[in-house]
């Protein structure tokens, strides 16, 4: 007993001496040792945090345990029991049971059916607004195209006409080559923005063409 105390008393001293320098290192020293100082405090305290912790778990890991085989044993208990209850229903109203199956499975079907039916409409409506639409751009790109070329021939008449009234066969013919060049660059032009847009909706048609045929690989 006198070695226990004295090894406590010492123990104790040193815990002393400990707490008195750092005492000391607050009130006097500089700003690097008590930083020091604030870190060696914070990791104590984490140490102790930890050992703490630790001590809790081992002294409740026994109860921790028996929870866990309690609820295991619990629900392995609840399934047995709704298994048997559902043989028990099968067995005691078998007639029941099948009925009841059966409506489930046409309440089931039905419900798929208005879903199918609804998507149907749907994917039918948007397949007629697609064809208007489509009609009603090919229309106004004919019409338009047609205007240009209506006019690129009136053009062409009136500077011929022009060339006629005021200047000679080389004059007339250089400036009907020039509207002639002039009208084949517009031509290109033309078949470039369509090439350019084709380009632009090839992703677009493709996704669309590979939906309609999914769809009627599915009806």
């Amino acid at each position: 007993m006198k070695h226990a105390c004295e090894a406590r008393l010492a123990a104790a001293e040193e815990e002393k001496r400990l707490a008195l320098e750092r005492q000391l290192l607050e009130l006097t020293g500089s700003a690097e040792e008590q930083i020091a100082m604030r870190e060696e405090k914070e990791k104590e305290a984490r140490v102790e945090l930890l050992r703490r912790q630790m001590v809790r778990r081992m002294m409740n890991a026994s109860t921790a345990n028996a929870w866990g085989a309690w609820v295991e044993l619990w629900e392995a208990k609840t399934y047995a029991m709704g298994r048997l209850l559902e043989v028990r229903n099968r067995l005691s109203q078998p007639e029941l049971s099948k009925a009841f199956g059966f409506w489930a499975r046409w309440c089931e079907g039905e419900s798929r059916k208005i879903v199918l039916s609804a998507a149907q409409e749907r994917e039918s409506r948007l397949a007629i607004e697609c064809e208007r639409l489509r009609g009603e751009l090919t229309g106004d790109r004919t019409k338009w195209e047609a205007k240009v070329s209506t006019l690129s021939a009136e053009r062409l008449r009136l500077l011929e006409e022009v060339a006629r009234l005021s200047g000679g066969a080389a004059e007339s013919e250089a400036l009907l080559e020039v509207e002639r060049e002039h009208a084949r660059e517009e031509r290109v032009e033309l078949l470039r923005r369509q090439m350019v847009r084709r380009m632009t909706n090839a992703g677009l048609a493709d996704a669309w063409i590979a939906w309609v045929e999914f769809w009627e690989e599915k009806t």
